[in-house]
């Protein structure tokens, strides 16, 4: 296949992710019926890596309201480049602020994804539980020196959905 074929789908693969998450939010939060019309939605970030690493390592550092709305750092080191969406949340999940958010006995999730990091992929963070209908700032890239094997590498973390309550 050439370049150009490639692109193609993984442009539709894209496309096709993003209905999914779409559609995932519509079945929590519908819009109209008995509660009238519900614009609370939860924001999205997109993580993706770029100049197809081989190898490696990244970190990124979440910035996530505390209990009085005060928004402090929170990093996450040695993210693999080829990470799936579970390695991610697991990654998230278990740095002790999250942990010490939840509080004793509490599993809830606070992130969901779909997809996974691989060679022009990306993956898409959804923030749940303690976060949910709220405008989280963006994730900051930190330490990418770690990744290997491509040129120009790199991550880069987009907004898919700006979080906001109802």
């Amino acid at each position: 296949m050439t370049s150009r074929e490639w692109r193609e789908i993984w442009q539709a693969i894209d496309a096709l992710r993003r209905d999914l998450m779409r559609v995932a939010r519509e079945a929590r939060y519908p819009i109209g019926g008995a509660g009238g019309t519900c614009d609370a939605q939860n924001e999205i970030q997109v993580v993706q890596t770029i100049g197809q690493p081989t190898g490696g390592t990244f970190g990124l550092t979440l910035q996530l309201p505390d209990e009085d709305g005060v928004i402090v750092p929170h990093t996450i080191t040695s993210i693999s480049h080829n990470a799936s969406g579970a390695a991610l949340i697991a990654a998230f999940e278990a740095h002790p602020v999250i942990v010490a958010l939840r509080g004793d006995g509490n599993t809830d999730p606070q992130f969901q994804t779909v997809g996974g990091l691989s060679s022009q992929s990306a993956c898409s963070v959804e923030f749940i539980g303690e976060f949910e209908h709220q405008n989280i700032p963006l994730m900051l890239v930190v330490n990418t020196i770690g990744l290997t094997g491509g040129t120009g590498m790199g991550v880069v973390v987009t907004t898919d959905q700006q979080g906001r309550a109802s």
